[in-house]
């Protein structure tokens, strides 16, 4: 059988004979003169589905820690694995030498192993790793565990073939995440120089009484949007919802979902949201876990945990997400949520957030322009979720050699610009896979 499908050549080999394995060290916080440098510090919140290389984080550290805790320096091209946490699975590979914290077990891979199909191959074996988990209430891998699990590898010519037809997918993935990230740029530059800075169309014509354009107003944010207007009835007609706690939200993504039965849903799943809602996690509103929901499928449900905020008919969705994701507005949830060690704003404190309303004609005029963006995001939004379950569907394929590749001249290009350039570069089957 293991002929059949060309894996004759394919060896069975222990994750620590693909490199040397490093869990990471996390620098004292105590000591200044390692934090807050110009280097990377990778702990599992800063790797994400659909970014390959991490190139930024949420916490840097300075060359000075680089250089005491030099034994868990990652080299450039290092495989990423979170295996001691709830983010257990989640990866990445370092684009530059950074750290990790201790929750991340990373390969830096050996000369005999290509990298890209290591980072594709533990993806393909996480169900497999964690079940050598011996944690009782968190995910728990360890490094003595983790290096002696056994994968199945082929050689090096066929695994630089499998890792150049996937990265096809990641490159087109991150391509799309980069117009994406232009995108909102736009959007944002347009609201601050309108309505931040002042500087909008006709404002050399406009009076301004006490710094406030005529015709403005001071209103509260619930003249411009509803809070939590709608939850989960008894009666739904729904057998299964796709569930999305605060967990699952970083700024500006939803990372995922669970998908249960309505007999089995958390307590806390009944959040009804629309196209065009804002979920906003009330829980500790500095690390701005807010993201707009677009064409969400009808049994998405969020958690009680998240203020879900709708536009009026009157009021452009842009400039209702620009508006509550301003450093002011974050600094006004920070200043009235409750709570030292868990800090949490009320819902009835996004209702009274001050806000500057323009006037009808420039609210039009603003949806006018930045509109077509969100329709172009929409539209790489769902490209990129295309993609994502095309290459789940191939990597199951290549990794486990059910795709012969021995004979197959692969050349592929660090990034291509269309889908179908991609799917012309690979054989019959997979295309149609």
């Amino acid at each position: 059988m293991l002929a059949d499908y060309g894996l004759r050549t394919w060896e069975e080999k222990a994750i620590g004979d693909l490199g040397r394995v490093v869990t990471g060290k996390t620098p004292p916080k105590a000591e200044s003169q390692y934090w807050d440098g110009d280097e990377l510090f990778v702990s599992p919140k800063d790797l994400e589905d659909g970014e390959l290389y991490i190139t930024t984080t949420e916490s840097r550290i300075t060359e000075r820690a680089l250089d005491k805790f030099s034994n868990q320096v990652l080299p450039a091209n290092s495989v990423m694995f979170t295996s001691l946490s709830f983010g257990f699975g989640k990866m990445g590979i370092t684009s530059r030498p950074s750290l990790t914290n201790q929750q991340i077990n990373s390969i830096i891979v050996n000369e005999k192993h290509d990298y890209r199909f290591v980072y594709y191959l533990l993806r393909s074996y996480t169900p497999f790793i964690f079940a050598f988990n011996s944690g009782i209430d968190t995910p728990i891998v360890p490094k003595s565990v983790f290096e002696k699990v056994k994968v199945l590898c082929p050689p090096l010519k066929t695994q630089r073939k499998i890792a150049g037809i996937l990265s096809a997918y990641d490159d087109l993935i991150e391509n799309n995440r980069r117009r994406i990230a232009i995108l909102e740029r736009m959007a944002e530059e347009v609201y601050r120089e309108w309505f931040v800075r002042m500087r909008f169309p006709g404002c050399q014509d406009t009076q301004f009484v006490k710094g406030v354009p005529e015709g403005w107003r001071d209103t509260r944010l619930s003249a411009i949007a509803d809070v939590n207007p709608e939850s989960l009835g008894s009666t739904t007609k729904h057998e299964t919802i796709r569930y999305v706690d605060i967990g699952s939200v970083t700024t500006d993504v939803i990372n995922g979902f669970e998908e249960v039965s309505i007999g089995d849903a958390p307590g806390r799943a009944k959040r009804v949201v629309r196209h065009g809602d804002i979920i906003w996690s009330s829980v500790r509103p500095g690390n701005r876990a807010h993201a707009i929901v677009l064409e969400p499928p009808d049994n998405l449900i969020v958690s009680t945990g998240f203020a879900v905020l709708r536009h009026k008919p009157a009021i452009p969705v842009a400039f209702l997400y620009q508006t509550v994701t301003t450093d002011s507005f974050v600094g006004y949830l920070e200043l009235v949520a409750k709570g030292a060690a868990y800090p949490a704003t009320a819902f009835d404190d996004f209702e009274r957030a001050p806000v500057l309303l323009p006037t009808e004609n420039l609210l039009e005029r603003y949806d006018n322009i930045v509109k077509p963006m969100l329709a172009q995001r929409l539209h790489l939004d769902n490209a990129n979720r295309r993609l994502k379950a095309c290459r789940e569907l191939v990597i199951g394929r290549l990794i486990s050699g059910r795709l012969p590749l021995d004979d197959l001249d692969v050349h592929l290009p660090e990034s291509m610009s269309s889908l179908e350039e991609c799917l012309e570069t690979l054989p019959q089957e997979l295309a149609h896979a």
